[in-house]
């Protein structure tokens, strides 16, 4: 008859047996009283265990003290319970003899961190694994054992050959029904904002991939086992596949730049055993669980070639064997999933990208908008408290070109400065701290090496004196459709994929373009000539690629061109021919204008300035092109107040300065010579007397004395006739 015993005792852990997983010590004088090694079930909660006694020959508080594992859990439900085990409520001694099993069937679970799969190789040699593990358990059916060695972590007995407790025979045969990977151990989940549409587009394909392992009878088709994944660095490609493997229970494997060797061969070698190893999991789990192989910054793997790569250079053989691996897993009925990221698409060699390999499954991860950078804020700062709508959406609009990665940085500033300082975590202090941050963490975008990159958010229109026609028209065609982009669609507009301002030298069109980005809260990308202009064959027309790639990978963007026509020149202007390297440049950036889809356009804005616009070539200036053509005129009477009282703001002028007689007498002068007008008065002034603290008239007209404009009367007429030519051409 079995003796059971009642009691609630805390379980002390005190692992110091190598066979059992975790032993557990009690201090109670009924347990002493059972023979060494006695077989118990212990109940503690709504779980149930399988255990043996056994003792120390220490004493502790002067008792003799017994213990016991949790290894083997009883599963009527073929379920595992989730339970803390806090107290055991009831032990019961079992008394039936103990049997012999023949056989046994499982389910397994297999940690792929541990798991030698250089050695397990079969199924067979899996099986002697298990029965050299299994062999020191006592066990029945509808267990589960907690092992935790050679790369298995759980063995779940569903079946024996007899009822009642035992042990397997040291010949015993071991059936393996369903072999199972704990992702647990592999994948890594973090919260993820601003990716909706992203982790929906990945998900649906997981999911119809696993389907397709579970039911292939039901598909007429293949899906595509072979995804591509494009987005800025730090935009959470990484982080988007750990999250969906993790929600679907699939094995991960990640393959990095770790896997490259000096030597030639044995890169190749390195990525053979590892694909062999992934192989060999996928036929141990069958249909039970899809394997995801992540292919990290796949440009390394599979490069573009050129024609300094030899055909047998080191690159090329790791990137044919690479292709050649992933179409042999397509061709295949294995349940694996290939997964590549790369945020340099222009890198990446074409081939990986044609049908049935990647480019049947793109995933385009942009540059987070406001409304989805205010998401990934509101999952960094939980830990802030409380944090209001108001601050979340403040920096959100103050952060454009920023990506995951830069905000996760941006709040570890706030929460650094919170901790250093013992501050308190009120709104107050998170918005000092923010604003900081604001200024000390830059996004990824402006660490590139491609043009000068800015992120004003102060420089509006109105920072800009005068030119008031012109800012109407700047609100209305392109402020409005990059602010408003859904209101002007259901209008059936869309904003104009290129704009060309054009106008006297000196007459702000390079700070318009400042003032657009920060006004519209996104980022501006400026290259001049000569950070194009290369002296080797080609290196211009890549970097013009890889500008217009950066610039759809950064979306929502300004690409600003400033002196545009010393980058492509007028081909009309040399007699339909012209020089070569401007022939190539202009070609590129056609074709690059023209690869721009819809979706692009509502997010990347081309926009050019010159002074010289009859030298740009009239294939730019067509529509769909350069949409607009807006003249920049030298200002007028008005604006030219407008522009004096605005730089007068900053400047301490005399009351005797007549603003409006300086409008006057400024006819022909440029904003530029304007400011250096008021300049060249502040410093009259100090070359009088260090001790001025006022701008007099006197030292304007001092100054007029010698100052000349920039500007003269048919030059101003030019640019007048060339928008009266290109309006009556339109």
């Amino acid at each position: 008859m079995n003796k059971t015993i009642q009691l609630r005792h805390p379980l002390l852990v005190d692992c110091i047996m190598e066979k059992l997983s975790s032993p557990q010590k009690l201090k109670l004088p009924q347990i002493i009283s059972l023979p060494a090694s006695s077989l118990v079930k212990v109940k503690s909660g709504s779980r149930s265990f399988l255990c043996r006694i056994y003792y120390l020959n220490q004493v502790y508080d002067e008792k003799k003290i017994a213990f016991i594992d949790d290894s083997v859990e009883l599963l009527a439900d073929k379920s595992s319970h989730s339970d803390e085990i806090k107290y055991i409520q009831e032990i019961e001694l079992v008394s039936s003899p103990m049997k012999l099993f023949k056989e046994i069937q499982i389910n397994l679970h297999l940690n792929i961190n541990d798991l030698n799969l250089d050695v397990i190789k079969q199924a067979d040699d899996l099986e002697k694994l298990v029965v050299s593990i299994v062999k020191y358990y006592t066990f029945c059916m509808n267990c589960e054992m907690r092992c935790n060695r050679n790369g298995i972590s759980k063995v779940f007995i569903t079946k024996t050959n007899s009822d009642g407790y035992g042990t397997i025979e040291n010949d015993g045969k071991v059936v393996i029904e369903k072999v199972y990977v704990d992702s647990n151990s592999l994948i890594r989940r973090n919260p993820l904002g601003g990716l909706s549409e992203a982790e929906t587009a990945l998900a649906d394909l997981f999911q119809t991939n696993i389907k397709f392992i579970q039911k292939p009878e039901t598909f007429n088709y293949k899906p595509h086992r072979q995804i591509l994944i494009t987005g800025p660095v730090g935009s959470g490609k990484t982080t988007l596949v750990h999250n969906i493997a993790k929600q679907f229970n699939c094995i991960l494997f990640e393959i990095s730049g770790d896997i490259f060797q000096p030597f030639p061969g044995e890169t190749e070698e390195n990525l053979e055993r590892t694909f062999e190893r992934i192989k060999t999991v996928s036929r141990f789990v069958g249909r039970n669980q899809l394997t995801v192989v992540l292919i990290e910054n796949l440009e390394i793997f599979c490069p573009k070639f050129n024609a300094k790569m030899k055909e047998n250079s080191h690159s090329s053989r790791i990137s044919s064997l690479l292709l050649s691996i992933l179409d042999e897993i397509s061709e295949s009925f294995l349940p694996i999933l290939v997964i590549g990221t790369t945020s340099k698409l222009e890198l990446l060699n074409s081939a990986v990208r044609r049908c049935n390999r990647m480019g049947s499954s793109e995933i385009i991860l942009d540059m987070p908008n406001e409304s989805q950078r205010f998401e990934i804020l509101k999952i960094f700062c939980q830990e802030f408290g409380e944090t209001s709508d108001e601050l979340l959406s403040f920096v959100a609009q103050s952060t454009p070109g920023f990506v995951g990665a830069d905000l996760e940085v941006l709040c570890q500033f706030v929460r650094r400065r919170l901790m250093t300082e013992n501050l308190e975590k009120s709104a107050g202090n998170c918005l000092v701290s923010f604003e900081l941050g604001l200024k000390a963490v830059n996004p990824s975008v402006m660490r590139e090496n491609l043009g000068f990159v800015t992120r004003s958010t102060t420089l509006t229109l109105d920072s800009i004196g005068g030119l008031k026609d012109l800012k109407k028209t700047l609100q209305t065609s392109v402020l409005g459709p990059l602010k408003h982009s859904e209101r002007f669609q259901n209008l059936g507009l869309r904003s104009p994929s290129g704009i060309l301002f054009y106008g006297p030298s000196g007459c702000a069109k390079t700070t318009i373009v400042k003032c657009l980005a920060g006004e519209s809260k996104i980022t501006l990308i400026s290259v001049s000539s000569a950070e194009i202009y290369s002296p080797y064959v080609g290196e211009a027309e890549k970097f013009i690629v890889k500008l217009f790639n950066q610039a759809r990978m950064n979306a929502p963007t300004i690409l600003f061109f400033d002196e545009i026509d010393t980058i492509v020149g007028n081909r009309s202007m040399n007699g339909g021919g012209g020089n070569d390297s401007h022939m190539r440049i202009l070609s590129t950036l056609l074709t690059e204008i023209d690869g721009f889809g819809r979706n692009d356009r509502k997010t990347v804005l081309i926009v050019g300035a010159t002074n010289k616009p009859q030298m740009i070539d009239d294939a730019l200036m067509r529509p769909g092109r350069f949409d607009k053509l807006i003249h920049v005129p030298a200002p007028d009477i008005e604006s030219r107040l407008s522009i004096l009282k605005f730089i007068a703001k900053d400047m301490p002028i005399a009351a005797d300065v007549d603003m409006n007689m300086l409008a006057e007498k400024t006819e022909n002068f440029s904003g530029a010579d304007l400011v250096n007008l008021c300049n060249e008065a502040a410093l009259n002034a100090a070359t009088k007397d260090l001790q001025n603290d006022v701008i007099s008239i006197g030292d304007f007209q001092d100054v007029f004395a010698y100052l000349r404009p920039s500007l003269s009367a048919k030059q101003i007429e030019f640019y007048a006739n060339f928008e009266s030519f290109h309006r009556s051409q339109a």
